[in-house]
């Protein structure tokens, strides 16, 4: 759609090079206003995707275990952990939300550049919002890891095992090394 909407915008100079007529002047003053329109919601689109992106990372689990880190709070385990995978899932939720609200066209829009940076808009929210779902995706990955290595250590506990007490350190360390892809 982006480049659709180049290849019209190249017509558009292309045909209004030399104006040989005062209707030809008046459409291409038309088509430098809608060029500057054009210009200025991506650059806007583009600011508020990188916003997105930004706020996305922070949600992550590898961020918010830095945060805890830096309190130097000793940490409480796999409570702890849990209440971190539950906030990181509250604020992607929120962002989730506000993808789904990006790909709605802005009514306040001249009619022309909707209809040339909506599929963009759509594009981007859709793209977002799938890294939103797959963050999540890996939360929840995290957390079931979480509470079988947690029913394990309780198992073994009964029965005097420090085996589980390593396997838990081992997934909690996991975490805390846990970097996503940053996209």
């Amino acid at each position: 759609d982006a480049e659709k909407a180049r290849a019209e915008l190249q017509q558009l100079k292309a045909s209004s090079a030399s104006p040989s007529s005062p209707a030809e002047v008046v459409d291409a003053q038309k088509n430098d206003g809608l060029e500057a329109m054009l210009r200025e919601e991506i650059g806007s689109m583009l600011k508020e995707v990188s916003t997105f992106r930004t706020r996305l990372s922070d949600s992550s689990v590898d961020s918010m275990m830095k945060e805890v880190e830096e309190t130097g709070i000793p940490s409480r385990g796999t409570e702890e952990s849990m209440q971190i995978l539950a906030t990181s899932d509250n604020r992607i939720s929120c962002l989730l939300a506000e993808a789904q609200l990006m790909g709605q066209p802005d009514d306040e829009q001249n009619s022309e550049v909707k209809s040339h940076v909506s599929g963009v808009r759509q594009g981007y929210a859709q793209l977002l919002g799938e890294n939103a779902q797959l963050r999540k995706s890996i939360n929840s990955l995290f957390r079931n890891a979480l509470i079988q290595a947690a029913s394990l250590e309780e198992a073994h506990a009964q029965e005097g095992g420090n085996k589980i007490a390593a396997t838990r350190e081992a997934i909690s360390n996991t975490l805390r090394r846990f970097r996503p892809n940053q996209q």
